[in-house]
């Protein structure tokens, strides 16, 4: 199996990240994979690492949800 790649504007295509500075929020913040350099200016994910965090998500923010909705567990 050949292993894809993501660099950062397939992120953004993807709708994942916005700027450089949200991808860096990411990574630091909410467990975003760091991915790995490819190049001296060159970063790219893995495409499981990034749908292994996409899969870790929750799928709803319980602080947004009325008290007669039941949260996912």
């Amino acid at each position: 199996m050949v292993t894809q790649f993501l660099r950062f504007k397939d992120l953004k295509a993807r709708g994942i990240v916005a700027s450089w500075p949200s991808l860096r929020y990411k990574i630091d913040h909410n467990g975003f994979p760091p991915g790995r350099y490819i190049g001296p200016n060159s970063r790219a994910w893995t495409v499981e690492e990034v749908q292994a965090w996409i899969d870790a998500l929750p799928t709803e923010n319980p602080r947004h949800t009325s008290r007669n909705q039941k949260v996912a567990a």
